[in-house]
C-alpha cells in the first residue's frame, strides 16, 4: 500500500483540527481532539514531523486502513444555546432608543442612538421586513402610510460576527384631517339670505374635496369653492359653521360659529356699524362675580367680530361670544353694565341700555317643568310652568336652544320653527324685572318627524308593445322638503326613477302580465 502524500496529510490534519474545535473534548492546549499534538519539532511519540501517529506495521491503532484518519462524529448542536449565544453576542451592539418623528406629507424621520459597545460600519433600515435604505448616520427619512401601523427595523451592520444586530419599532402615523376653516364672514346680503366666504383650509394627508356648511347644527350644503349662498329664516337668529372635507371623506374641525341675525331691508344695503345687541341678562351671581348674557347684534357693513362689555362706563373686556363671566366685583354693590358690538372694520354699535347688576340680588325661581306639544316636521309648541320673582316682578322667560339663548318670551308658551328629522335640546329660564335669570328648567329633547309625500294617482298605461309599455300618473304633493322624483316598481322590484310623471318600461316579455 502506498504512503499518503504530504498534501494529503496536511489536508487531513486541517480537517481534524476543525472537527476538534467543534468537539467538547478538545484539549485545552488547542490541539484537535483525537488527532496528533503538533509541536514546533517532532511529535512527542517520535513520529515524523508533519505526519500522524500510526500503529505498528503502518496500520492506524484503531484498525482502520492505512492512509485513513480517525474522525469523531460532531456533537449535536443545541439550537437554544446558539440563540442565546447570538443574543448575548449583540449586547451593546444594537441601535438604541429608536423613535419616529412625523414630517410634512407622507414622510417621517427615523432616528436612533449608536450602539454603546462598538461602532458599526453602517445602519440598514427595513420596513415590514423589506430594506428601504442604508446610511452611516443615526437617522433616515422614510415614506409612511398615514393611519396604518408599520414595523421598522434598524440593523447595525458589522464586518465580523455578529454581522447584524437590530432594534425594532412598531409605529402608527396618525392620519391628518384638513385644518380648521378661518375667517368665516358675510360677503354680502342677498334676498332672504347671505353669501358667506372664508379662507382656504390647510390640507391634511389627502387633497381637499370641498367645504361643508352647517346651520344650527345641521349640514345644509357642500361646495368646492370658498363661498356659499345661505338662506335664512325670517323669524330667528342662526349659528353657522364651515369645515373642510378631503377626498377620502375625512372632516376637519368646524370654524368658529358665526351668529347671523334676521335679514331686513335696512341690513341688506347697510354699510354702517352693527346694530345694538339685544337685552342683557345675568346668571350665577355671587358676591364677587356674575355671568352676563345678551342676544346677538345684527351685522352692518361688515361681519361682527366681538362684543365690548362696559362696567360703569369703563371698558372691561371684549369677547367673541354672547356671554361673559364678570369678575372682580364688590359685594353689596350695584353696577351699570352696557354692551356694544364691534365689526371687522372696527366700528362699534350703539351700546345697550344700562343693565343694573346688584351683587345682593336674589334671582327668580325658575320653571320646574318644560314640555312640547304639536310636534310636526317643521315646528313644535313649547310650554312650561310659571316661575316666580323674588325681587321686583317677573319680566318673562329666556328660551335656550341647544345651549344658546334664542328669544325672550313674555308668556308660558311659544311655537318654534324647526327642521325636519332633527333633534333639538330646549330649556327655559325665568327673567325678573331687574334682568336676573333663574336656574334653567330640566332639558327637553324634541325630535321632529318627516312626513312622506302623498301617493301619486291615476296610474295609466299608454302605448303597449310586445316588449315595452308607456306609463303616466298624476303628480304627488310634498309635505316635508321638496319632491325630487318618482320611483317605479315592477312586481315589487324598483326598475327606475324619474323626475317627471311618465316613464316607459322596456325589456318586457310578450304575453306576460306585470304589476306596476
Amino acid at each position: 500500500m502506498s504512503r499518503p502524500s504530504v498534501s494529503d496529510v496536511l489536508t487531513l490534519l486541517l480537517a481534524g483540527a476543525l472537527l476538534g474545535a467543534l468537539s467538547p473534548d478538545a484539549p485545552a492546549d488547542g490541539s484537535p481532539a483525537g488527532g496528533a499534538r503538533l509541536a514546533d519539532g517532532a511529535p512527542t511519540d517520535g513520529s515524523p514531523a508533519g505526519g500522524m501517529r500510526m500503529a505498528s506495521g503502518g496500520v492506524p491503532a484503531d484498525g482502520s486502513s492505512a492512509g485513513a484518519v480517525r474522525m469523531a462524529s460532531p456533537p449535536a448542536v443545541n439550537s437554544l444555546s446558539l440563540s442565546a449565544r447570538a443574543a448575548s453576542a449583540c449586547v451593546g451592539m444594537a441601535p438604541r432608543r429608536v423613535r419616529m418623528t412625523r414630517l410634512s406629507g407622507p414622510r417621517a424621520r427615523l432616528s436612533w442612538h449608536a450602539p454603546s459597545a462598538a461602532a458599526p460600519l453602517a445602519y440598514r433600515v427595513l420596513r415590514a421586513g423589506h430594506t428601504v435604505g442604508q446610511t452611516t448616520n443615526t437617522s433616515m427619512v422614510v415614506r409612511v402610510a398615514p393611519g396604518r401601523r408599520t414595523v421598522f427595523t434598524i440593523q447595525a451592520r458589522y464586518a465580523l460576527a455578529p454581522q447584524a444586530c437590530s432594534q425594532t419599532l412598531h409605529a402608527k402615523v396618525v392620519f391628518r384631517a384638513p385644518g380648521r376653516v378661518q375667517r368665516l364672514r358675510i360677503l354680502a346680503h342677498t334676498a332672504g339670505g347671505v353669501r358667506l366666504g372664508w379662507r382656504r383650509a390647510r390640507r391634511g394627508d389627502a387633497p381637499l374635496s370641498g367645504y361643508r356648511i352647517k346651520r344650527d347644527g345641521a349640514i345644509v350644503g357642500q361646495t368646492h369653492g370658498r363661498s356659499f349662498t345661505l338662506r335664512l329664516s325670517t323669524t330667528r337668529v342662526h349659528r353657522v359653521t364651515v369645515a373642510a372635507v378631503d377626498v377620502d371623506g375625512h372632516l376637519g374641525p368646524f370654524s368658529k360659529a358665526l351668529t347671523i341675525g334676521n335679514p331686513s331691508p335696512r341690513a341688506a344695503g347697510s354699510s354702517g356699524p352693527p346694530g345694538t345687541p339685544g337685552s342683557i341678562s345675568a346668571a350665577d351671581i355671587g358676591d364677587e362675580a356674575a355671568t352676563l348674557l345678551w342676544l346677538p347684534s345684527t351685522p352692518g357693513g361688515a361681519r361682527i367680530v366681538g362684543y365690548r362689555v362696559y362696567r360703569d362706563g369703563r371698558l372691561v373686556a371684549q369677547t367673541a361670544t354672547t356671554s361673559m363671566r364678570l369678575t372682580h366685583l364688590s359685594s353689596l354693590h350695584t353696577y351699570a353694565i352696557t354692551v356694544g358690538a364691534v365689526d371687522a372694520d372696527k366700528r362699534e354699535s350703539p351700546r345697550t341700555p344700562p343693565f343694573r347688576l346688584t351683587t345682593t340680588h336674589t334671582p327668580p325661581d325658575g320653571p320646574s317643568l318644560l314640555s312640547a306639544e304639536h310636534v310636526t316636521d317643521t315646528s313644535a309648541t313649547l310650554s312650561w310652568q310659571a316661575g316666580a320673582a323674588n325681587s321686583g316682578t317677573l319680566a318673562g322667560y329666556l328660551l335656550f336652544e341647544d345651549g344658546q339663548p334664542e328669544e325672550l318670551v313674555h308668556g308660558q308658551t311659544v311655537t318654534v320653527a324647526l327642521a325636519s328629522q332633527r333633534s333639538y335640546v330646549f330649556t327655559v329660564r325665568a327673567v325678573d324685572s331687574a334682568g336676573y335669570l333663574s336656574a334653567p328648567a330640566p332639558d327637553l329633547t324634541v325630535v321632529t318627524t318627516h312626513t312622506p309625500p302623498s301617493t301619486p294617482g291615476d296610474l295609466t298605461d299608454g302605448e303597449v308593445t310586445d316588449h315595452s309599455a308607456a306609463l303616466a300618473w298624476s303628480p304627488s304633493a310634498a309635505v316635508s322638503g321638496n319632491l325630487v322624483g318618482y320611483r317605479v316598481f315592477r312586481d315589487g322590484v324598483p326598475v327606475g326613477q324619474t323626475a317627471t310623471t311618465a316613464m316607459t318600461l322596456s325589456s318586457l316579455a310578450p304575453s306576460t302580465t306585470y304589476q306596476v
